[in-house]
């Protein structure tokens, strides 16, 4: 690695942490279902979080897949179709309450921020919601290696920020997400109340207006209260806040 620099690169998820787009994505898929027969819920919009576009609709599919070429493109149109729209309704409301604040914090502590997503609008977004300068590396959906929940994302925007795994911080709402730091190395906050299956990680219901200092106090709880930010040691294992 060229950057010698040890210091914390946050690599975040996008929709459900840095911006709210659960009910478009919702509202795509539900269009989905209606024209494949089958029913979806809140719920399984949960469920989907993190997945690419087409492992989503294999998976609403269910036994019917896989779909015949033309039925599947008219599909994965409908619902980007629907997406957008809803999106271009919403503007700033996709916004998070204190994302803004947060990134600003970490961009003053020189801390690097990347955004690894699934999603094709990422840019987009993150210019709808005002943060896209605050944002070092976006990795979104038409990245060509694997997909999460394997590493081959984060790696790639690790390696793009110049970081090595163990310096990296991942912020995900999904399980495949989390999955996917985990195999990268990197250290990893759940968000958000969907259900996650991965283990023994720190979750917050949010990020809204959560500052750059409790997320790094979370990051080393035994760090005191005058400890410089820049000298924590972000390496030691994660500690499961769910249940306190």
């Amino acid at each position: 690695m060229k950057n010698e620099d040890r210091s914390l690169a946050i690599i975040f998820d996008l929709d459900g942490v840095l911006v709210d787009t659960v009910e478009a994505h919702f509202l795509g898929w539900s269009a989905v279902a209606r024209n494949l027969g089958v029913l979806f819920s809140r719920r399984d919009n949960d469920s989907l979080r993190g997945v690419s576009r087409r492992d989503a609709l294999a998976w609403l599919a269910g036994n019917q897949w896989p779909l015949p070429p033309k039925q599947e493109k008219f599909l994965l149109n409908l619902k980007a179709s629907i997406y957008r729209r809803e999106l271009s309704e919403q503007d700033a409301r996709i916004s998070i309450a204190g994302v803004t604040r947060l990134l600003k914090e970490l961009k003053c502590l020189q801390f690097l921020v990347g955004v690894a997503s699934a999603s094709r609008h990422a840019s987009l977004l993150l210019e709808k919601a005002g943060i896209a300068d605050a944002v070092d590396v976006v990795s979104d959906g038409h990245f060509a290696g694997k997909v999460k929940p394997h590493p081959d994302q984060l790696l790639h925007v690790a390696r793009q920020l110049e970081r090595s795994p163990d310096c990296c911080v991942v912020i995900e709402d999904s399980t495949v997400g989390l999955e996917a730091a985990r195999r990268a190395g990197m250290r990893c906050i759940a968000i958000g109340t969907a259900a996650i299956t991965i283990d023994m990680v720190t979750r917050l219901p949010s990020l809204e207006n959560v500052s750059a200092t409790t997320l790094l106090r979370i990051l080393d709880p035994e760090a005191k209260s005058n400890t410089p930010l820049q000298s924590i040691s972000f390496l030691r294992p994660s500690k499961d806040l769910s249940t306190r």
